[in-house]
């Protein structure tokens, strides 16, 4: 879609049965919508599978009932064939015809359509806990990276952001996650890590945690609750450090308790 985008409440990813109709219910409940498909509106089931599939086995079923007309005392001179092109072009009318209906509902509805709605709506998006910025004097970043894609994620965004920068690792996680993969991640762009634990009743112990990253990383530490290891963080950090919180939500949100921010 060209031109201005506003911003948007909900950014729907793909435009399949199941995408464009909750961009419509969400749109009829009063959010601003927008909505993203690589290919075509209404995915593969209308494009290629379900809907194509139904128009050329309606097209076979009136072969075979031709074949059949004498049975019911109707004849037709000559022979009785089939012209693929001709049943091609009728799929592709009917595929055509329910593409452009999904077009006017959306357009009816106000959801906005296409790659600029998208990358309006991620410019505009903000995810507590995610990257989050909190104090710059040390750089102090909550992001609740609980898994190894997400650790990846963040290790990539800070090699990326603050090339060479010393970082202080505040790391807990839950004692179910694969903490050596998420740990092989991190771990590595550390100059010290600080195992904690949230309260929760699934994080793994901090102490076993900071035997689980010594591996990694010499200078370790293990202090709990949250608050206390995010302020040992902070007072080793010079101005130009960078203070990283993470490995789950759960010590994320003790962070953000802990130095009084308020989730947007």
């Amino acid at each position: 879609m060209e031109g201005n985008v506003s911003k948007c409440d909900l950014i729907v990813i793909g435009g399949g049965t199941g995408g464009y109709v909750c961009a419509i219910r969400a749109a009829q409940l009063g959010l601003k919508t927008a909505l993203v498909e690589k290919d075509r509106l209404g995915g593969v089931c209308l494009n290629w599978g379900c809907i194509p599939t139904k128009a050329l086995l309606r097209c076979a079923s009136a072969y075979l009932q031709a074949q059949r007309l004498a049975e019911f005392g109707v004849h037709i001179d000559g022979s009785i064939s089939i012209d693929f092109a001709t049943m091609r072009a009728r799929t592709d009318k009917i595929v055509e015809t329910l593409v452009g209906g999904v077009e006017d509902l959306l357009a009816g509805h106000g959801v906005e359509v296409g790659e600029e709605a998208i990358r309006e709506g991620l410019r505009s998006v903000r995810w507590p806990g995610r990257f989050q910025i909190v104090s710059r004097s040390p750089h102090v970043i909550l992001d609740g990276a609980h898994d190894e894609v997400g650790s990846a994620a963040l290790a990539a965004t800070l090699e990326s952001l603050f090339p060479g920068r010393r970082v202080i690792l505040v790391l807990g996680v839950g004692r179910d996650k694969d903490v050596g993969a998420i740990a092989e991640q991190l771990c590595p762009l550390a100059d010290r890590v600080i195992a904690t634990a949230s309260t929760s009743p699934r994080a793994l112990d901090a102490h076993e945690l900071q035997r689980a990253v010594f591996r990694l990383c010499r200078h370790t530490a293990a202090y709990t609750p949250v608050a206390l290891a995010l302020r040992e963080a902070v007072d080793q950090a010079r101005r130009e450090d960078v203070v990283v919180v993470t490995g789950s939500l759960y010590v994320v949100g003790e962070a953000m308790q802990a130095l009084g921010v308020q989730p947007e």
